[in-house]
């Protein structure tokens, strides 16, 4: 009877035994993982070393294992903050072309004072909704390259530093610029104490100051032009985003300062037709980069090595 019960248990002992000394090799292999060992001196499932497995069918280390995960959470991370940088330089292009370009063109006449005086008290809410805007596009803009920061410091932490410092020096600038506008904004009002003034002067005044503005935005877009080579030279280097919009973004660079210098070294630049054309590169390179962060995001081409 002894014999035959030990007959009956040995089955299942032996499976107990197999179970046992699987889950010991498997606990074994996940230490291994964990530690960062695992070497071709371990366990396969059948318990044979894996070094004397042939190369070709030996299974995925953990090194090329953990550079996939690694890889995938950096994309999706990636890709988040791509959106995030996407959605603010929507929000800098739609109140710069607003305040410095569609308000300018409805109400401001740099040769005709009396003119830009009489649009601008027939369309005083536009002028006003053209300040707030301006002021919307540089709160978008302090954000901006700190975002540009996060997406693009792993391709060269010191150039991304740069993009960086040149971006955000264009911020107070403007802030101390814009008591220019609030000024004209001000003379529009024409309180009592303007009285001392003839309509002639206050007008002038307000062309005066609308002018001022118009200088103080040029020296602004020197640093507007100066950050875009860090930040196109940190796209051209990227794998996740087109190398075109790189080269456009530093183009666009130059645009900025050649328009700068010719406006003050050419008395009749503007009247020459071609800072449009030199300032293409940057509007292509700015609102392609902004679409494409919003609609594409970051996209990289996975790589690795088996």
């Amino acid at each position: 009877m002894e014999a035959k019960k030990n007959c009956h248990q040995q089955p299942f002992a032996e499976m107990a035994g197999f179970v046992v000394n699987s889950r010991s090799r498997f606990a074994r292999i996940l230490t291994s993982i964990e530690n960062n060992q695992f070497r071709s001196s371990q366990l396969t499932s059948s318990g044979e070393p894996m070094s004397a497995m042939p190369r070709a069918t030996r299974p995925v280390t953990k090194i090329v294992v953990v550079r996939l995960i690694r890889q995938i959470e950096f994309m999706t991370e990636i890709n988040k903050i791509s959106r995030i940088a996407g959605l603010i330089y929507l929000g800098v292009v739609l109140t710069g072309l607003f305040s410095l370009m569609y308000v300018p063109s409805k109400l401001i006449n740099y040769d005709n004072a009396s003119l830009t005086f009489q649009n601008l008290t027939a369309s005083e809410m536009l002028f006003r909704f053209g300040i707030v805007s301006g002021v919307l596009c540089y709160i978008f803009f302090l954000f901006l390259p700190i975002v540009l920061y996060k997406l693009l410091r792993q391709v060269n932490e010191e150039i991304a530093k740069l993009m960086v410092l040149l971006a955000l020096i264009s911020v107070p600038m403007y802030f101390v610029n814009l008591q220019n506008e609030l000024t004209a904004l001000s003379l529009i009002k024409a309180p009592n104490y303007l009285n001392v003034f003839s309509t002639e002067q206050i007008q002038s005044q307000v062309l005066l100051y609308i002018n001022q503005y118009d200088n103080g935005m040029r020296l602004i877009h020197i640093f507007s032009g100066l950050w875009l080579f860090p930040f196109g030279y940190l796209v051209f280097k990227s794998n996740f985003l087109p190398k075109i919009l790189g080269i456009l973004l530093m183009l666009g660079c130059f645009g900025y300062l050649i328009n700068f210098f010719g406006s003050r070294l050419i008395s009749n630049y503007s009247e020459l037709g071609i800072s449009s054309y030199i300032s293409l590169p940057a509007s292509l390179g700015e609102i392609g980069t902004c679409l494409w962060l919003i609609i594409i995001g970051a996209k990289e081409k996975f790589t690795s090595s088996k």
